[in-house]
């Protein structure tokens, strides 16, 4: 995993996701499911093309409910919507308000 900064760019994806939601692909490279396989859940990943968090979950064969569900975050995504959050007022603001007043900072000039 890189410990470099991460650029404008990235910086600027990991925002979207904060404030958009992440933009969810099929991923079944991921070597999750090997360890994962089950008779009764079904292991299946996501990758969001922006950022590259990856959304993992076991789905019940026969009811198709999420049985469980976690999420591996770049260390530049986490960093970043931590700097964000933590730059507002946590008891004002919550982290979505947040992240909408740094992309209208950042992007739409105010």
């Amino acid at each position: 995993m890189s410990t470099r900064p991460p650029t404008k760019r990235e910086t600027e994806e990991y925002l979207r996701c904060g404030l958009l939601g992440h933009e969810w692909e099929d991923y079944p490279q991921d070597d999750w499911h090997i360890d994962m396989q089950s008779i009764v859940d079904m292991p299946v990943s996501f990758l969001c093309v922006r950022c590259q968090t990856i959304k993992r979950e076991l789905w019940g064969r026969n009811s198709g409910i999420v049985v469980s569900r976690n999420y591996v975050y770049s260390l530049g995504y986490t960093e970043t919507l931590r700097g964000i959050r933590d730059g507002y007022d946590s008891n004002a603001y919550t982290s979505r308000q947040s992240f909408r007043m740094e992309y209208e900072r950042r992007f739409l000039g105010s």
